[in-house]
């Protein structure tokens, strides 16, 4: 039976072991050093399947394909973004939400990708959001602590045994109870502050850049649907070589102001994989006052294919099919609530070429496949401002609570370090009380005048092996106290284990406890041996001595 139940316990820890390996291999976050990261839904791009507050988990993948659900950081807003892959080219990802008319204007490469879809949990971030709270994320931290201790304090009983009555100061626990919540408060708002900035920038105010391509050209009747090609059809330079691009632009945002910038229209002609470029300019550029303006170039494809035969019979490098990016930066300044704005947008509009036609890289053909937006903030302010926490309704300092936490904290040292002063003060005074502290919810105290063994009597060395006896045995540990020493005793079926001290907590000398057991002292009694208080001494009569070799006690 009991190999039977250490075996049990053997297998259970083993699983447990594997268990929490195998929780830490899934949700461990990679700050410390695991393979999963979190992320809350904060918009709408990915309706109808996830929606604002529900958390996703996210787990790095050695490959990315057409379909997975990612994450990366986009510098452009800046912020973590969840989109989904729509086409991969060479090492780079285009991606775009569910929800959204138009592609991501930035295109990751595998390192930017912090990894892909692994579980999806609605409104879990909400609950995530609330906890974060300083004054919510507190109370948890402190009930929590409180609940950890209970248990650890908490032993089990013999079934069959009285409850004790605790000789621990009530006080003294209570005092370290209230320690340990005053430092797991503190603790949970000094992790909220210290996470949060001291300083923020003055005003924040986001604005909005959006920016539109279009193209045309002469068609040819049988081959389009009318005389003219329009954006998102093919074009063959056989039949027509004038490519016009239209491209137009748009800020908005709270309380705009003095906006001006420049711009311009050019292409690009690459090749990935070798490097090669060329740069063909579509208009002389230009500057502009307001927050919108227009501008038009015209591109000759039959010029493009020159290019790119000439290169071909220069170098005899020869590919299945070359970029081409039509490309429009702006450079914008202006006032955006009062604050000075300075910001560049580079919407660049993508296609693929060959031997017998021009085509978009975008499989997307509608309206919205020629939309580029890009989200700013006047965070460029240089004057920046105290950034508060509100507690209860009152607002406090990020920096105040910061020092208060720090303060908190050292108090709840300070106390522990009194309360384990107090301690050892009572030790040094009375041994017996240390052990009491220790092992409390193990003892039992053994009241009457006599006491019987019901199995031989084996010695043990220390209180900690008797503990472990008890614990191993699921017994209490009787203590029995004499004049001169205590006794502290373990009963199983087989043996009765003990342990004595004397009053200055010393291992005292043992002697049989088949003998009757004295506990209180009254006039009459007889006089106690001074050496062995369980042995009565008749008056005018010296108690034998025996031989510790042959008898094997004193």
């Amino acid at each position: 039976m009991r190999f039977t139940s250490r075996s049990a316990t053997f297998f259970s820890n083993i699983f447990l072991v594997t268990a929490l390996a195998g929780i830490w291999f899934a949700f461990a976050p990679t700050k410390v050093g695991g393979s999963a990261s979190y992320v809350i839904i904060d918009g709408n791009s990915m309706e109808p399947d996830f929606h604002h507050g529900d958390l996703v988990i996210i787990r790095s993948a050695t490959s990315y394909k057409v379909g997975d659900i990612v994450t990366y950081w986009d510098d452009t807003l800046p912020a973590y973004v969840i989109h989904r892959v729509i086409s991969v080219e060479q090492e780079s990802f285009t991606l775009k939400g569910d929800n959204n008319g138009w592609i991501d204007i930035t295109h990751p490469v595998f390192n930017d990708i912090l990894g892909k879809l692994w579980l999806h949990i609605p409104r879990l971030g909400k609950l995530m959001e609330w906890m974060r709270q300083p004054l919510y994320f507190a109370l948890i931290v402190a009930l929590f602590g409180g609940i950890l201790m209970t248990s650890l304090n908490s032993k089990p009983r013999n079934a069959h045994s009285k409850p004790v009555a605790s000789s621990t100061p009530q006080y003294l626990e209570v005092s370290i109870y209230i320690a340990a919540a005053i430092f797991l408060t503190f603790l949970g708002f000094s992790i909220y502050a210290f996470s949060r900035p001291a300083l923020i920038s003055d005003s924040a105010t986001p604005y909005q850049q959006e920016a539109h391509f279009s193209y045309s050209a002469d068609g040819i009747p049988g081959v389009y649907d009318g005389a003219t090609i329009r954006s998102g059809e093919p074009v063959f330079p056989n039949h027509t070589c004038l490519l016009n691009i239209d491209f137009s632009y748009f800020i908005s945002g709270t309380q705009l102001q003095g906006v001006s910038g420049s711009h311009q229209l050019y292409a690009h002609v690459l090749d990935e994989k070798s490097g090669w470029k060329r740069t063909i300019p579509l208009n002389q550029g230009g500057t502009f006052n307001g927050n919108a303006f227009a501008s038009t170039g015209a591109l000759d494809l039959c010029q493009v294919e020159l290019l790119v035969a000439s290169m071909e019979e220069q170098t005899g490098m020869h590919a299945s099919n070359y970029k081409l990016e039509i490309i429009a930066p702006v450079l914008v300044s202006g006032f955006v609530s009062g604050t000075n704005i300075t910001d560049s947008f580079i919407p660049t509009l993508i296609f693929r070429f060959d031997e017998v036609h021009f085509y978009l890289e975008n499989s997307d053909k509608s309206d919205a496949a020629f939309t580029f937006t890009k989200v700013g903030a006047n965070n460029m302010a240089s004057s920046q401002q105290i950034n508060y926490i509100t507690l209860l309704g009152l607002k406090f300092s990020v920096e105040s609570v910061r020092i208060l936490s720090i303060i908190g904290l050292l108090s709840s040292i300070c106390i522990f370090g009194v309360i384990a002063m107090y301690v050892y003060i009572l030790a040094q005074d009375n041994p017996e009380y240390l052990l009491r502290l220790k092992y409390n919810n193990l003892l039992v105290d053994v009241q009457g005048t006599t006491f019987e063994p019901a199995s031989p009597v084996v010695d043990v060395d220390s209180i900690e092996t008797l503990a472990k006896l008890a614990e191993n045995h699921n017994a209490m540990i009787l203590h029995i106290a004499h004049p001169f020493l205590n006794d502290y005793l373990v009963q199983t079926t087989q043996s009765t284990y003990r342990y004595s001290v004397n009053r200055k907590g010393q291992p005292a000398v043992q002697a049989p406890l088949y003998e009757k057991e004295v506990l209180y002292s009254y006039p009459s009694a007889p006089a106690y041996h001074a050496e062995n208080p369980r042995q009565s001494i008749p008056q005018q009569q010296q108690q034998p001595q025996y031989n510790t070799h042959e008898d094997g006690y004193w």
